[in-house]
């Protein structure tokens, strides 16, 4: 049967339509996001390599011979791979290392491979509304038409991106230079990484993008401080992978992160407060209700000893 790729509304018939990626009241369903109803033998860490499982399925044709449409109801790299692999699964299959590796990147935020992470990039610049190089086609549309026009755009280009990502420096490279100078900052000491059993610290005076922090981080949590004028900015999360299912780890049971928060604002000599978000995965942070992060004045070591002994 002939598919094609329609960005998801309700309007779509449920017995007919496959959501890649994300997570709807559909019959079908392909993805590695909590609660979903992929078959066992598709499981896998990314919606992409479940996607090429089913293109690499001798019966593949057997599960999906009543879908029509393939859908998403978000726009994120993985998403874009695996709705693009299962609209071209013979193409996608000879090209797998690549796009496991860029699905892998864009979703878990970690180093994979020079290609992946650059193709990862490329994807969410043209991804992302507000520096798209498409946005003057999208005047007058609606966020779901921009999306849905997103998709096809991006699937139509990327045979192109895979093989020949290095003319693409575009989308790619400002990203790119911002990651590398970041891991040489970590290789060289200008940010230092201190490992423990139950975090991995890094103290540092610049942003570090998950790209580079994940690197060497072996722990569930990890707490970043970095140095600003009165003090520290200080983050205390978990790695993004752990919010979905996984097949290589299970999901941790997340610790209350709350009596932590509460022990810090005690201690804290400046004027931010310590919270905890939990929009996805539980987060503490010094600064202001609602996500804002601020600057603690407290010495880096009081914070990581207080987060030490509360882990521990």
């Amino acid at each position: 049967m002939q598919r094609e790729f329609v960005y998801y509304s309700e309007n779509l018939p449920k017995d007919r339509t496959l959501v890649v990626d994300g997570l709807e009241d559909t019959l079908y369903n392909l993805s590695h996001w909590p609660g979903n109803l992929t078959p066992e033998k598709y499981k896998a860490d990314t919606t992409t390599e479940m996607a090429l499982k089913w293109a690499g399925d001798p019966q593949r044709d057997v599960w999906l011979k009543e879908v029509r449409y393939i859908s998403n109801d978000h726009l994120d790299t993985d998403g874009v791979l695996s709705t693009w692999v299962m609209l071209n699964p013979d193409e996608a299959l000879s090209s797998a290392d690549l796009l496991i590796d860029a699905a892998t990147a864009g979703d878990f935020e970690v180093f994979t491979s020079e290609q992946g992470v650059k193709l990862t990039i490329a994807i969410e610049t043209m991804a992302d509304l507000f520096v798209t190089p498409f946005k003057g086609e999208l005047e007058g549309m609606s966020e779901a038409e921009k999306y849905h026009y997103l998709y096809k755009k991006i699937h139509s280009l990327l045979p192109d991106l895979m093989h020949n990502i290095e003319t693409h420096d575009s989308l790619w490279r400002p990203r790119w230079d911002e990651i590398q100078s970041a891991r040489e900052s970590i290789v060289t000491g200008q940010t230092e990484v201190r490992k423990f059993p139950e975090v991995t610290v890094f103290l540092s005076d610049r942003f570090l993008p998950n790209y580079a922090l994940l690197e060497p981080c072996d722990t569930e949590l990890y707490l970043t401080l970095i140095h600003s004028f009165g003090g520290v900015e200080a983050v205390l999360q978990y790695q993004p992978k752990l919010w979905f299912e996984l097949v290589s780890q299970k999901r941790p049971a997340f610790v209350d992160l709350k009596p932590l928060a509460a022990r810090l604002s005690q201690l804290e000599t400046g004027l931010s407060g310590w919270h905890v978000a939990d929009r996805f995965l539980p987060q503490l942070y010094a600064g202001e209700t609602g996500g804002i992060t601020g600057v603690s004045a407290l010495d880096p070591d009081v914070i990581i000893d207080e987060v030490r002994t509360y882990l521990g």
